[in-house]
């Protein structure tokens, strides 16, 4: 019977069966390998739609070896399930749903209803209107997932999600071809055009092979993209704890292991060492608690009082550094007065008016190396405060 022969590997030829069930296979396992590696519920769908169809092939060999036309209708009902694993596969692209396998077969409810009585219908046929019917479904359902894809930000993204889109394309034109090749042998003499047909799915393989392969790109691609987004979110946990490393959490002025990285680079600008006069006094006076708040107030206070591009350090104790770049050396000093002057009214919270003496002293740098312009500075507010203890004596 021309039924029986269309799926007989021995009219259609024993080498085109087998290049179809190591091809089928081999699909079956990138897919299978896709999914288990990314936990995309689209690629768990195609793994087990090419799962079907090697066992659907493998229907066609045992119809020949055991001689039972039982393993043709066999492999019919198989074609149905991977017609069924496709369409459940494009669902799953359209519902842009990765994880979600239950929302995915809810939303099948009613359509393997509906592919099940078209299915019912072509068996009734001759293989090859059946065949026709077969291409037809296939066709819609690459079509529909081609569609699907492009509504799926997350599978179409990037080249591999491109070639993925191609592969469906292509898919879609080559089985609306079958379909329309399968109607015309069907109205004429079948069984003229049954060797003719014998490759016809061998040559499928060629977009389902670029298919697997564009999916493998696509995956490859998700992952360089995953490793990319680790490694910029380390790179800002890097500089969070660098920045935490560096910052000293009474003043929120940078500490002194900010300022030792920085003292054999380069400086242009204006270095400013200041020191609060008796502040061993407050502690005694008023305990550590007060002290830790002056030293919180100053440090707000010297924080506000310099530029975006200038930066301050507490280098210990009461002692800091501040660093004025590109700053004219007259106008450092009337700033740095200034804040002296501002620290003459400062309020002890619980104790009113508290004015704080400042000892401070500047140095100018043009492109050189830190570190002696900073010991210039702090030579200067050293004999800053020698006079300013000698007059108050």
């Amino acid at each position: 019977m021309l039924e029986e022969n269309f799926f007989n590997p021995a009219t259609q030829g024993m080498a085109p069966a087998l290049i179809q069930i190591f091809a089928t296979l081999l699909f079956c396992v990138i897919f299978l390998f896709l999914w288990r590696h990314s936990g995309v519920v689209y690629f768990g769908f195609w793994s087990l739609a090419w799962g079907l169809e090697s066992v659907a092939l493998g229907s066609s060999l045992a119809a020949f070896w055991g001689g039972s036309p039982a393993f043709v209708w066999t492999r019919a009902l198989l074609e149905f399930c991977f017609a069924l694993a496709l369409l459940a596969a494009a669902r799953s692209a359209a519902a842009a749903s990765f994880h979600g396998i239950r929302k995915t077969l809810r939303s099948l409810v009613l359509f393997p209803g509906l592919l099940l009585l078209v299915y019912v219908f072509a068996w009734r046929l001759p293989i090859t209107p059946f065949r026709a019917v077969h291409a037809t479904v296939l066709a819609l359902i690459y079509g529909y997932s081609f569609l699907s894809i492009g509504l799926h930000g997350g599978l179409q993204k990037g080249l591999g999600g491109i070639l993925l889109r191609l592969s469906l394309a292509s898919l879609f034109l080559q089985f609306a071809s079958h379909a329309a090749i399968f109607t015309y042998a069907s109205s004429g003499d079948a069984a003229a055009w049954v060797p003719r047909l014998g490759w016809i799915d061998v040559y499928d393989l060629v977009p389902q092979i670029f298919l697997a392969f564009s999916a493998m790109a696509m995956w490859i691609q998700t992952q360089q993209d995953t490793i990319g987004t680790l490694r910029h979110e380390l790179d800002i946990f890097r500089q969070a704890a660098t920045g935490s490393a560096e910052l000293d959490h009474l003043t929120g002025l940078h500490n002194r292991l900010a300022l030792d990285r920085q003292l054999g680079t380069a400086f242009s600008g204006v270095v400013a060492v200041c020191d609060l006069d008796y502040f061993k006094d407050i502690n005694d006076r008023f305990g550590h608690l007060v002290g830790d708040e002056v030293l919180r107030s100053v440090g707000n206070l010297i924080r506000t009082s310099i530029r975006g591009e200038d930066t301050a350090f507490r280098w210990g104790g009461d002692e800091f550094v501040i660093l004025f770049r590109n700053q004219h050396f007259d106008l450092v000093k009337d700033r740095m007065s200034a804040l002296e002057q501002r620290l003459q009214s400062f309020r002890i919270r619980g104790h009113g008016l508290f004015p704080l003496g400042l000892s401070w002293g500047v140095a100018e740098g043009a492109d050189k190396v830190l570190r002696p312009i900073l010991e210039e500075a702090d030579l200067q507010m050293y004999a800053r405060k020698r006079d300013t203890h000698a007059r108050k004596r």
